[in-house]
């Protein structure tokens, strides 16, 4: 299991990825101002994501540090399989 799934961030992951998702519908079928509804929805959703997927130890951010240092292709991957903190090393067991 991966320390996201283990440390019990992965519900928060899930809330971020379909808020993620569900501005990114609202501004592809939405027009004029549903379109920018679904862009202030994505924005909400990214804010939540980077303050409530972190490190139970150290807070370091762990989405905002795997967007930042993965490629564009595999942060995702990269976030949801690490077995230990980046920055402290933290491994809980489960």
């Amino acid at each position: 299991m991966s320390l996201i799934q283990v440390t019990g961030r992965d519900t928060r992951f899930k809330i971020f990825f379909v808020g993620i998702c569900a501005g990114g519908l609202i501004m592809f079928f939405g027009g004029g101002y549903l379109s920018l509804l679904g862009l202030g929805t994505i924005a909400a959703f990214l804010v939540f994501g980077w303050y409530a997927i972190s490190c139970p130890q150290c807070n370091n951010k762990w989405l905002l540090y795997f967007m930042r240092s993965s490629k564009s292709s595999d942060w995702l991957h990269d976030l949801y399989s690490m077995e230990k903190c980046p920055k402290c090393n933290y491994v809980q067991k489960p």
